[in-house]
């Protein structure tokens, strides 16, 4: 388990928990071959409000998944939100998720259309 102590996330097991707006994740990826590609991402949040994710290649947005409440009351990353149509280019690329709203993250998934 990691923690920033600064901006309270924690960091352990399969999620990322107690993100904050402005907090941000940065992947270094390496893109086999341009293409169309979606974007899956799982996370759980138990409250009401704006909850989203830019989701920026090099520096640039190319899309946002939207988060939704959960019906009951718990922190458990089980739900999705999906971007689809990504136009990725080949090579090494840095991913970064920026995060507004409160909620755990669990997995992003990037997948050839």
């Amino acid at each position: 388990k990691t923690s920033r102590t600064s901006e309270a996330v924690d960091a352990g097991g399969t999620s990322i928990g107690n993100v904050t707006s402005g907090e941000w994740l940065n992947y270094t990826v390496d893109i086999k071959k341009a293409g169309k590609y979606k974007a899956v991402l799982n996370y759980g949040t138990p409250f009401e409000g704006i909850h989203k994710v830019l989701l920026l290649l090099d520096g640039e947005q190319i899309g946002t998944f939207q988060l939704k409440r959960h019906e009951a009351d718990h922190w458990t990353c089980d739900s999705y939100a999906t971007i689809e149509d990504l136009n990725l280019p080949a090579g090494r690329h840095v991913v970064t998720l920026l995060l507004i709203g409160g909620f755990n993250l669990s997995t992003l998934e990037i997948q050839a259309q």
